[in-house]
């Protein structure tokens, strides 16, 4: 069985008061509104977020990111919590919470950083 499949035209701008969101859907000549449960916009919005960070991580050596230069890095403290509290030049300071994993992950990542800049360079 084929269907034409229709596209969303439109969403609101707020949640009805259940949850659910209304979208609005060209469909031929048509043009109707479709509620999405809160369940399924949970679901579908964990999909699309999914779907796009593979995308951006499949085209990111040709994307441009915005780039911050550091001036200062040192620790932020507040009660037993401990962050990484980093200066910029463009946009003042920050601080920047990491989980225990998440900063493993970021040491790793600074030993590999470490290990490209002090490679011999290569003629392109």
């Amino acid at each position: 069985m084929t269907s034409e499949i229709g596209h969303v035209t439109g969403t609101r701008d707020q949640a009805e008061p259940d949850g659910s969101h209304i979208i609005e859907v060209s469909h031929g000549d048509r043009i109707i509104e479709v509620r999405i449960d809160p369940e399924q916009t949970a679901i579908l919005l964990n999909r699309l977020q999914l779907t796009a960070m593979a995308h951006a991580m499949a085209t990111a050596q040709n994307m441009t990111f915005p780039e911050l230069t550091a001036t200062q890095i040192a620790l932020a403290h507040r009660g037993r919590e401990v962050a990484m509290m980093v200066s910029t030049a463009e946009i003042g300071s920050l601080v920047i919470r990491l989980s225990d994993p998440l900063f493993e992950t970021l040491r790793s990542e600074v030993d590999r950083m470490k290990t490209y800049r002090s490679a011999p360079s290569r003629p392109q």
